[in-house]
This record gives structure tokens, C-alpha cells and sequence, in this order.
């Protein structure tokens, strides 16, 4: 194209057909946690084209069902977890056998803060509950010693004391059922002659 002459360069404006107005995504934040799952929030505004700037729009003006979400899940490294525990309790009794308990807590081993506790679910917890012994209790006053124990009354045992009660009544009021009434005794043949001669000879 030597020996042809070169046309002057020339920039012509065209706005024939303008862009439509479209959603336009700005990072405006880090994330919410600084380990494990957190949210960032984004700057999300409708904006068009207008004569080669970029103008700011109503956000009616632009495509509802595509707007982007305001805020985005993040991760920024993989938190670890652990199971801490209160100092036990005092012994539930004053003397005797008992039990102390103890809280737990899932901490966070990066900020040392108690979080949700099933992020620990993962994890064996030690016992909250354990026995205790306070020492022995002190005797009670007026408690009897063993023997001298009441014992119950039962039919067993009475039903002997009963019996020879019975047994010792019987002894002294049972008559023998032959006895009867002392039979007087009679004069025998010899006194009753004598008794007779008696009486003549008196009468005369």
C-alpha cells in the first residue's frame, strides 16, 4: 500500500444501543472468623455504562433473580478444638459417700474462648460426675447396740408362750371325770350293836 495514500485516522462517537444496566461486585470486607467457616460481606450495586462511565443505577433497574448475595462463606484456615473443664464441685454430702460434678466447655485453641459445643462432638469427653467420700458420719445418741434390738412379734413366737399358758391352766382347774362328791363313811356292824346296847341300857 506504498504508493497509495493513507487515509487519516479518525475516531467516530457511537451510542446507538447503550449497555443495559448490570450488577457490579466490590469486595468490601474480610472475613468474620479468623478459622473455620465465617462470612465476608461484598458490596453489591447496580451500575450502566453511559457514554464510556460508568454510572450508578437503581437497583430496580437492574436484573432482580440475578442479583449476587451480599454476603459469601469463607474459610480462612481449619480451627481445632478442644474439651476444658471446670474445677469439681464440693462433695454433694457433709459425711458419707457423695458425688462432685464439674462443667465442660469446647474452646476454641486459637482464640481460648468456649464456642458451640458441637464442634467437641467429635472429640471423647472426660467424666463430669465422680463419687466422693466426706468421712463417717458421727453416732447418732440413744442409738441401741444390736442386741438390745425389739423383736418383732410373730406367730412363731407367741403361739409357744400361748401354749403353755394354756398347758399350766389346764394343770390346776382339770378334774378328773370319775371323782365326784367324798362318800361318807359308815359305821361298821360291830359299832352299831354297841351304839344299840347303849341306848336300852340308858332307857332302863
Amino acid at each position: 500500500c506504498q504508493p497509495v495514500p493513507k487515509p487519516e485516522s479518525r475516531v467516530e462517537v457511537c451510542d446507538l444501543n447503550p449497555c443495559p444496566p448490570r450488577w457490579k461486585v466490590t469486595p468490601a470486607g474480610p472475613c468474620s472468623s479468623s478459622c473455620g467457616l465465617g462470612l465476608a460481606v461484598q458490596l453489591v450495586t447496580c451500575v450502566q455504562i453511559l457514554h464510556g462511565q460508568e454510572v450508578l443505577q437503581e437497583e430496580h433497574l437492574c436484573p432482580v433473580a440475578e442479583k449476587p448475595l451480599t454476603s459469601v462463606p469463607c474459610v480462612i484456615r481449619t480451627c481445632s478444638y478442644e474439651w476444658s473443664f471446670s474445677e469439681w464441685s464440693e462433695c454433694s454430702t457433709s459425711c458419707g459417700n457423695g458425688i462432685q460434678t464439674r462443667q465442660d466447655f469446647c474452646l476454641s485453641s486459637l482464640t481460648h474462648k468456649p464456642v458451640n459445643p458441637l464442634f467437641c462432638r467429635r472429640f471423647p469427653k472426660a467424666v463430669v460426675v465422680r463419687g466422693c467420700s466426706a468421712g463417717p458420719c458421727p453416732e447418732q445418741e440413744g442409738t441401741q447396740s444390736p442386741g438390745a434390738e425389739l423383736q418383732p412379734v410373730t406367730a412363731a413366737t407367741h403361739l409357744p408362750t400361748a401354749a403353755a399358758a394354756t398347758e399350766h391352766r389346764h394343770q390346776k382347774l382339770d378334774v378328773p371325770l370319775s371323782a365326784g362328791p367324798p362318800e361318807q363313811t359308815k359305821p361298821s356292824g360291830g359299832e352299831e350293836d354297841t351304839a344299840k346296847r347303849s341306848f336300852l341300857c340308858a332307857a332302863g
